[in-house]
């Protein structure tokens, strides 16, 4: 049974994601978040779109939105700008969280 639920995730998945196994406050924490994004998508207040090579992406305040995006990535925010997060809790490839107006994501 094992090697068919890692047979599927190696088909979903590139061959870099590692598999974790969470603890119960991660997974409580994830689904937070999961919520909090569902939530704010419900009531419109997340917003997404593409001119050229950047990406602009809009939500509340502290709601993280996925943005699945090339290795060297960088994000500016009001503040700066910096590499875009990736992966699984900060390893390549994850959620940006956008200030209250907006991130922008280009290569």
């Amino acid at each position: 049974m094992l090697d068919g639920v890692l047979a599927e995730y190696r088909a979903l998945f590139a061959d870099n994601t590692p598999v974790e196994n969470l603890g119960q406050k991660a997974v409580g924490t994830g689904l937070q978040r999961r919520a909090a994004r569902q939530q704010a998508v419900a009531d419109n207040r997340v917003t997404a779109y593409r001119i050229g090579n950047t990406v602009t992406v809009s939500a509340p305040s502290g709601v993280e939105i996925p943005v699945p995006a090339p290795q060297g990535t960088r994000q500016q925010l009001l503040l700066g700008a910096g590499p875009l997060r990736h992966g699984l809790r900060g390893q390549p490839l994850g959620p940006g969280r956008p200030p209250a107006s907006c991130g922008r994501h280009s290569p």
